[in-house]
C-alpha cells in the first residue's frame, strides 16, 4: 500500500487553525456587547498568568469568538471534532510565543542592569 495514500491535508482545519492564531492575538473585546461583569484578562495576561501559577488553562469567551468572526464561530460550533487539533496548535503557538516575548524582554532588561555594574 502506497504509504502517501493517506497523507492529505485539510486546509479549512489549518485555515481555521490561523484565523483562530489572529483572533487570539489581534482581538479586543467590543464594549458595545460585552457584558460590564465580565472580568477576566486578555490572553497574553492570561498567558502570564499562567507561567506564574503553573497554570494549563485559558478562558475564552465563545461570544468574543463570534465578534471576531461569525464564520469561525460557526466552524468551530458545527465541526469541532474536526477542527480540535488545529485550534489547540495555534493556542499553543500563540502561548510559545508570548512566552518567549516575555522571557526576552526580561534577558533584556537583566543585560541593561548587568551593564551598568560592568
Amino acid at each position: 500500500m502506497d504509504p502517501g495514500l493517506f497523507n492529505f491535508r485539510d486546509e479549512l482545519a489549518e485555515e481555521v487553525g490561523r484565523v483562530f492564531f489572529h483572533f487570539l492575538n489581534d482581538f479586543t473585546p467590543n464594549k458595545i456587547f460585552s457584558s460590564k461583569l465580565e472580568k477576566y484578562p486578555d490572553f497574553i495576561e492570561q498567558v502570564n498568568l499562567m507561567n506564574q501559577t503553573f497554570s494549563s488553562t485559558i478562558f475564552i469567551n465563545f461570544e468574543h469568538i463570534i465578534q471576531f468572526s461569525d464564520e469561525l464561530s460557526d466552524i468551530i460550533e458545527e465541526q469541532h471534532q474536526r477542527i480540535e487539533h488545529y485550534i489547540s496548535e495555534a493556542l499553543d503557538e500563540f502561548i510559545k510565543k508570548n512566552f518567549r516575548q516575555k522571557k526576552n524582554f526580561f534577558e533584556e532588561e537583566k543585560q541593561k542592569i548587568l551593564g551598568r555594574f560592568l
